[in-house]
């Protein structure tokens, strides 16, 4: 028995879909360590960890925040508040 494949029957209809996503600075908890960690003395506000998710009903059940620890991170000052980011690579 052959089976003939027909494209036009299999082909698999997409449809647009809206995914909702938030970024949130969550307050970093030693601030001094990580002033340590930044050799920096003094910073313009509090130190802040920036996060996206596209599961934001997840946020008050959040207890830790991941870093890759492979990744090169900057403090950057941002008018009021100093944030932690990913650095660019090359």
């Amino acid at each position: 028995m052959t089976a003939v494949l027909h494209w036009q029957k299999a082909e698999v209809e997409y449809y647009d879909k809206t995914s909702p996503s938030i970024d949130v600075a969550f307050q970093a908890v030693d601030q001094d360590a990580l002033k340590t960690k930044f050799g920096v003395s003094n910073v313009n506000g509090p130190i802040s960890l920036v996060i996206w998710t596209t599961t934001p009903w997840t946020l008050p059940a959040n207890r830790a925040i991941s870093i890759a620890p492979d990744f090169d991170y900057a403090l950057v000052q941002i008018d009021g508040q100093a944030v932690i980011l990913a650095k660019r690579s090359g």
